[in-house]
């Protein structure tokens, strides 16, 4: 499936404009939903309005690098109007002011390094939205691998070596060793429940 990132710009029932930013993989099921399930912030639209669509970028092969994408894009378009426009991992209404400030940040990033740090310990909903993916240089691409802006994305195996890919994080200035990140990456989120479970498992093989 290809996929394209939009922009949709419309005007709410009270008259002011709203902008939201949004990727899919089949456009005209998506203009449908905007009108018959539209998300929290495409709601207030006027049901008589035109809303005005978009697409900043198209043919996307991959579902992960589209989920980059329209973080890029949606950051671009919070920091330039951030009273009408939301989208990506910034969704609410409301954002917290740290969620605001996060979008506003990676708004002047490349592709590369917003995906950087979306790895990184100060990362909040950006680091939700983009978890379990791997990237690299475009010229490092692995077998049919999607690229863009110089970057390619694919969803990061479970069968790889956790170790292996901790040491090539570090490498790359993406993970601090002894960070919490680094030994959660390592233990786990809950160390002593799954230790827990895996003995469980392992007293039952006996």
């Amino acid at each position: 499936m290809v996929y394209i990132v939009y922009k949709i710009k419309f005007r709410t029932k009270k008259g002011a404009w709203r902008l939201y930013v949004g990727y899919t993989g089949q456009a005209e099921v998506r203009r449908a939903f905007h009108k018959k399930k539209p998300p929290a912030w495409v709601k207030c639209q006027r049901p008589d309005g035109k809303p005005i669509w978009k697409t900043p970028e198209p043919g996307i092969k991959s579902k992960e690098l589209a989920l980059a994408l329209e973080a890029y894009h949606a950051s671009r378009a919070i920091a330039a109007e951030p009273n009408i426009a939301r989208g990506g991992p910034w969704l609410r209404p409301t954002l917290k002011s740290e969620h605001a400030t996060e979008a506003l940040l990676v708004s002047k990033m490349t592709l590369t390094s917003l995906l950087a740090y979306a790895e990184s310990d100060g990362s909040r909903l950006l680091q939700k939205h983009l978890k379990n993916l791997e990237f690299g240089p475009a010229g490092d691409a692995p077998g049919n691998a999607a690229v863009a802006r110089g970057v390619y994305l694919v969803k990061r195996r479970s069968g790889v070596c956790g170790n292996a890919g901790r040491k090539d994080r570090i490498r790359k200035g993406i993970l601090r060793k002894g960070s919490k990140k680094y030994r959660q990456s390592k233990r786990g989120a809950n160390p002593e429940l799954r230790r827990t479970v895996e003995n469980d498992k392992l007293s039952k093989r006996k």
